[in-house]
């Protein structure tokens, strides 16, 4: 060992040795040292990031993305944000590209001295960039105008088209990628070039025309009753629908199905139900009225294929609803307890009439609780007897001219009766302007009517809805 470092050859290699062991270390350190940061004299599109470490280097980037940019058009000028135009820049991808030198030593080392220019990595999205592009303002003039169809309240008609100016769309993208690699510190200009209609006026005139003998042919639908529905052009007009782009007519099956609809329910009958009321065992102690059957249109769909096809064709339609019968159901309500010893087992609130023979008295009732009356009344001559049972109120007049047949045969008539509420046949209550007393019966009474004041004639025909129960009794 002593003979090594005796030998001055090998003092030598010993220092060298040293030397580049020192070097090492010192370029390791400032690798170490520079490794998360941006190298030196690096700067992106104009902006100078020296330095920064990631997080600086993205806040910088993206508060250049939030500048305001100057559009020009013609004298025009349009201010909006990168992401209103569709271009914008890639932070995370320009940010790793920065970084890339940092990934080794040796190109952090041989990146240390010179300077480096990134350009940013710019997003293109072309439908934002159309959609911008076509809110620039160009002068009405110069604006190209396709062809379009509208209806005049009696047929179709086309305004024409015309060539013009518009934003050419790919300079713009062009011009708008080149300021965001300047991080939007260069101007954008935008340029026009010449367009054609897509849709020329040739085009909407034979569009026009086949839509026009659509809704030409005669469209009738009736319920076999005697009612008929026939749209109009403008209601015709509304079940034709043209090709956003194309203009091509189409019948709108959807449109012509609701119309069929909408008249079909005015010639529906629904179904009523009947009410019964029941006790608190369940047993049906009052009947109110039975259910009634409705009748529903069931060929809607078949009527609406036949107009779609008979239009097509420039043929008229005539068709004719078919009913199917849809049957009323029962649906049963407590009665009102307090009701157990009046003549009628009514549920609670609800309206009723007791027509008393024997007192020859009209009490209004809803439930349990007497709402009117008792009124006084003259009923039917021995000769034309008040009815007996059970009825509702199903028509009602607030003035009628009465006629009939007196007990031997003779017709009568009377003009101007008032407040008339019948509930069976040609029996109602109704007001005797002629009579001066009330509350008796025999010879001199009425023909089968309830004679009654005015004014309580005028209650009962008021507060009385269709369908109310009327109780006839002695």
């Amino acid at each position: 060992m002593a003979n090594f470092w005796s030998s001055k050859r090998n003092k030598v290699l010993v220092v060298v040795l040293g030397a580049l062991l020192l070097v090492a270390a010192s370029l390791f350190g400032i690798y170490l040292s520079n490794v998360s940061r941006v190298l030196p004299g690096t700067s992106v599109g104009t902006l100078d990031v020296s330095g920064m470490n990631r997080e600086q280097l993205e806040s910088a980037l993206q508060q250049a993305s939030e500048k305001t940019l100057t559009v020009t058009v013609g004298d025009a000028n349009v201010e909006a944000t990168p992401q209103e135009t569709g271009v914008s820049i890639d932070i995370q991808g320009t940010a790793d590209e920065v970084f890339s030198p940092n990934t080794s030593i040796f190109q952090l080392l041989g990146g240390m001295f010179g300077s480096r220019v990134v350009d940013p990595i710019v997003d293109v999205d072309e439908v934002t960039v159309d959609s911008f592009a076509s809110t620039l303002p160009i002068a009405d003039a110069d604006i190209a105008a396709d062809a379009s169809i509208s209806f005049d309240g009696n047929r179709f008609v086309v305004s024409g088209s015309k060539a013009g100016r518009a934003i050419d769309a790919d300079s713009l993208k062009t011009a708008l990628a080149e300021s965001a690699r300047n991080l939007w510190d260069s101007p954008v200009k935008a340029m026009t070039a010449d367009q054609q209609p897509r849709v020329t006026t040739d085009i909407a005139e034979t569009a026009a025309a086949t839509a026009n003998n659509w809704i030409v042919p005669e469209v009738i639908i009736d319920d076999g009753e005697g009612t008929s529905g026939s749209p109009d052009a403008a209601t015709k007009a509304t079940w034709v629908t043209f090709d956003k782009e194309t203009l091509t007519p189409s019948l709108d099956r959807e449109a012509i199905k609701k119309w069929v609809d909408e008249f079909g329910d005015q010639t529906d009958i629904d179904p009523v139900p009947g009410y019964r009321n029941v006790d608190e065992n369940g047993q049906v102690v009052a009947t109110v009225h039975g259910p009634e059957s409705g009748w529903v249109v069931s060929n809607a769909d078949a009527i609406t294929d036949a107009i779609t096809q008979g239009l097509s064709n420039g043929n008229p339609v005539y068709a004719t609803f078919d009913y199917v019968e849809q049957e009323g159901k029962w649906e049963d309500r407590p009665a009102d307890p307090a009701t157990k010893d009046l003549a009628y087992r009514a549920a609670a609130d609800e309206k009723w009439i007791d027509l008393n023979l024997t007192t020859n008295t009209v009490t209004a009732y809803e439930g349990a609780k007497v709402v009117g009356g008792p009124f006084y009344m003259v009923p039917g001559a021995p000769e034309t007897p008040t009815i007996t049972g059970e009825f509702n109120i199903y028509l009602k007049y607030d003035v009628q001219t009465m006629r009939g047949e007196n007990a031997d045969g003779t017709p009568y008539v009377t003009e101007d009766v008032p407040w008339v509420s019948y509930f069976s046949g040609g029996y109602g209550f109704h007001g005797a302007p002629w009579r001066s007393s009330f509350g008796w019966s025999g010879p001199g009474g009425s023909h089968g009517c309830i004679n009654m004041p005015v004014d309580e004639a005028k209650f009962i025909y008021d507060w009385a809805d269709m369908g109310t129960k009327v109780i006839s009794r002695y």
